[in-house]
C-alpha cells in the first residue's frame, strides 16, 4: 500500500456529521486529536513543503474537502507554486584536479542557489570572459552581496559560482531546514554574527533569501579559505572545475483550497476565508522528527472541522466560505502569498480572514487573539467567553509571522487565535500526545462562531490598521522575554533562554533560573505567568523571585512606557 492510498483511507475513517446537526457541536475534541494523530505522525516525515509527507498531508485534506461537499476553488484542489530554494538544504559536489569534495564543513551551498551539475573551465570574478565559465569570487559573507554578485556574473554569461570566504570551516548543524522562528535567526556564540540556517552556518542574512528571496538557474558555493587557495592553485595550473548542487526534493508546493458556495443570491459573490498551513520543518538526518502536532497540524484539524460543520447544515451561509490548507507557511509564507498573489477570487470580495495557527497548548482557559479588526476581535471575544476562554488581544508582531501577512497589507480583515509559543515549538517534542485536544476544540469552536457571523451578518467587518509597535502588545500582552524549559516542575517556571534586550536580560534572569513569582503572584503556568504581568503598570518596578541553584533570589523588573 502506497503512503497517498493511506492517506485517501485515514480521511475516509472519519465520516462528516449528518445533515441537520447543531454545526458548532460537531467540532470535537476526539476528532481533532485523530487529525492530528495522523498529520503529525512520524509516516508524514514532518511534512516538510517538496517532499512526500507535505504531498501526503496535502491529499489528506483535498479528500476530507471534498467528502463534505466542497468544490475545488481552482481546475483542481491542489494549487501549484513555486518553492523558493527548493526543498532542503543543498548538497554540494566539488571536483577539481584529484580532489573531489562533498564535504559540507568545507563547501556550503547558498540558498538561492540553483541545481545540476556544471563542469569546465573556471574564472576569476574580475576576469573580462566569463562566458560559460565557473566564477571563483571572494565573498560568502552575506547572502545579499553574494545574490547581487551572482546575479550579475550570470547576466555575463557564467554557468556556476564558487565564493571564497573567510571562513576557515562551516559548522554543519544536523536540524530541519527552512524553520522560520518569529524572530531573526539564532547566533552562534562562536562566531559572533553569524546566524544558522539549512543545516550550515550561514552568515547573517541568509534565512531570508531561503524563505523568500529569488532562486538563481546556476549553481552557487561557498567554500572555506584553505580550500579556495588550493582551488585558485589548481585553476592557475590548468585544471578544470566541477560543480554539482543537488537538492533532496521538488521545487513545487501547492495550496489545498475548496469553497462552498453562499445561499444568498447577493452575498454570495463575498467570501469568508479560512485558512491554516499544513507543512511543518520535516526530519534531521540524525533521524528525529519534528512532527508539528501543534505547528500545526491542530490548525489544520480546526479546518477540517469546519468542513464537517458545514456540511452538517441544511442550508448554506449567506457568503461564500472558503477553506484553505497552506503549504510552506514555514519557508516564509510562501503559500499564502502565492495565493493572495494570483487569488483565485478578488480579494475586494474577501470579507474576513480567519487564520488558525497553533491552537492547541499552554493554559486551557485562555487563547490570544491577534487581528486587523477590531470588529473581529469583539465577536471573536464574544464568542470564546461562551466556549469557557478568555481573550488576550495578542502581539500585533504575529500578523507578519503567520499567514495573516499578505491578507493585512492588502487590507483584508483578519483575526488569529493563537495560544502561544511553548517549550516544543520548532522541536522534535510537538508530537500529539502534547496537545489538549479539548481546547483546540473550544477555539475551533469559538472561530467557527465567528466565521458563521461573518457569512450571515449584513455588514462586513471592517479593518483596522495593526498597531505599529508591534512587538510590545497591549497591556494584556506583555512579555518578560525568555523560553521556558519543557518539563514539569514541581514549583515555577524553568527558564531556558533570554532574549537580548528584553525585560528578563534587563531584570538579570538567567538561564537554569526557576522564575516562583511575579509581584505578588506566584507562578506555575503560562496563563499564571500572563495573568501576573497583566497586573504589572508601566515604568513602575515589580519583583521577580526566581530559584537560582536551589536558593532564592529577588530581581527587579520594569515595563517601561
Amino acid at each position: 500500500m502506497t503512503v497517498r492510498l493511506l492517506a485517501v483511507l485515514m480521511s475516509l475513517i472519519l465520516i462528516p456529521a449528518a445533515r441537520g446537526a447543531e454545526p458548532t457541536a460537531t467540532i470535537t475534541a476526539r476528532e481533532i486529536q485523530a487529525h492530528v494523530n495522523f498529520l503529525a505522525s512520524d509516516l508524514l516525515q514532518g511534512r516538510d513543503s517538496g517532499h512526500l509527507g507535505a504531498e501526503v498531508a496535502a491529499l489528506y485534506v483535498a479528500t476530507h474537502l471534498a467528502r463534505c461537499g466542497f468544490k475545488p476553488l481552482a481546475d483542481d484542489w491542489q494549487i501549484p507554486f513555486e518553492l523558493p530554494g527548493a526543498a532542503g538544504p543543498g548538497q554540494a559536489l566539488l571536483a577539481f584536479g584529484e580532489r573531489v569534495l562533498n564535504d559540507p564543513a568545507r563547501v556550503a551551498v547558498w540558498g538561492f542557489s540553483g541545481t545540476g551539475k556544471v563542469s569546465g573551465e573556471a574564472a576569476s570574478g574580475g576576469a573580462a570572459d566569463s562566458n560559460g565559465k565557473i566564477v571563483i569570487a571572494p565573498g560568502g559573507q552575506s547572502s545579499d552581496t553574494d545574490l547581487e554578485q551572482a546575479r550579475g556574473f550570470v547576466e555575463r554569461g557564467a554557468v556556476a559560482v564558487l565564493f571564497v570566504t573567510d571562513n576557515d570551516e562551516f559548522q554543519v548543524r544536523r536540524r530541519p531546514d527552512g524553520r522560520r522562528m518569529t524572530g531573526p535567526p539564532r547566533r552562534d556564540r562562536r562566531n559572533g554574527d553569524n546566524g544558522v540556517q539549512g543545516g550550515y552556518l550561514e552568515p547573517k542574512g541568509a534565512f531570508a533569501k531561503l524563505s523568500s528571496g529569488e532562486t538563481l538557474q546556476v549553481p552557487v558555493a561557498r567554500v572555506t579559505r584553505l580550500l579556495g587557495a588550493e582551488l585558485l592553485e589548481a585553476v592557475e595550473g590548468g585544471a578544470s572545475v566541477s560543480l554539482e548542487i543537488t537538492r533532496d526534493g521538488v521545487d513545487q508546493s501547492t495550496n489545498v483550497v475548496g469553497w462552498l458556495e453562499g445561499s444568498d443570491p447577493e452575498l454570495k459573490h463575498e467570501y469568508v476565508l479560512v485558512g491554516a498551513h499544513y507543512d511543518h520543518v520535516g526530519a534531521d538526518d540524525l533521524g528525529q522528527i519534528w512532527n508539528g502536532a501543534d505547528d500545526n497540524a491542530s490548525g489544520t484539524s480546526a479546518v477540517l472541522e469546519f468542513a464537517d460543520a458545514l456540511h452538517s447544515m441544511d442550508r448554506a451561509p449567506r457568503r461564500s466560505i472558503v477553506l484553505a490548507a497552506w503549504g510552506a507557511e514555514e519557508r516564509g509564507l510562501v503559500g499564502s502569498k502565492a495565493f493572495v498573489r494570483d487569488c483565485p477570487i478578488p480579494l475586494q470580495q474577501v470579507a474576513a480572514y480567519m487564520n488558525l495557527d497553533m491552537i492547541s497548548r499552554n493554559d486551557p482557559g485562555f487563547v490570544d487573539v491577534v487581528h486587523s479588526s477590531d470588529d473581529l476581535l469583539e465577536m471573536m471575544r464574544a464568542s470564546a467567553g461562551r466556549h469557557e476562554l478568555e481573550v488576550n488581544e495578542g502581539q500585533a508582531f504575529y500578523l507578519n509571522a503567520s499567514d495573516t501577512a499578505a491578507f493585512v497589507e492588502n487590507e483584508v480583515p483578519c483575526v488569529f487565535p493563537f495560544t502561544d509559543i511553548h517549550a516544543d515549538y520548532h522541536r522534535p517534542t510537538d508530537d500529539p500526545d502534547r496537545i489538549d485536544a479539548d481546547k483546540a476544540m473550544r477555539v475551533a469552536r469559538s472561530a467557527f462562531d465567528v466565521v458563521l457571523q461573518v457569512a450571515n451578518a449584513d455588514e462586513r467587518p471592517a479593518f483596522t490598521a495593526p498597531a505599529r509597535d508591534s512587538r510590545r502588545g497591549g497591556a494584556r500582552s506583555r512579555r518578560l522575554g525568555f523560553r521556558p524549559k519543557g518539563g514539569a516542575e514541581e514549583a515555577g517556571i524553568a527558564v531556558e533562554q533570554v532574549s537580548p534586550g528584553s525585560v528578563a536580560e534587563t531584570a538579570g534572569l538567567l538561564p537554569g533560573d526557576v522564575l516562583m513569582r511575579v509581584g505578588q503572584s506566584p507562578v506555575t503556568n503560562s496563563g499564571e505567568l500572563r495573568r501576573a504581568l497583566a497586573s504589572q503598570t508601566r515604568n513602575q518596578p515589580f519583583e521577580l523571585e526566581v530559584l537560582r541553584d536551589g536558593q532564592p533570589v529577588v530581581l527587579q523588573a520594569t515595563f517601561d512606557k
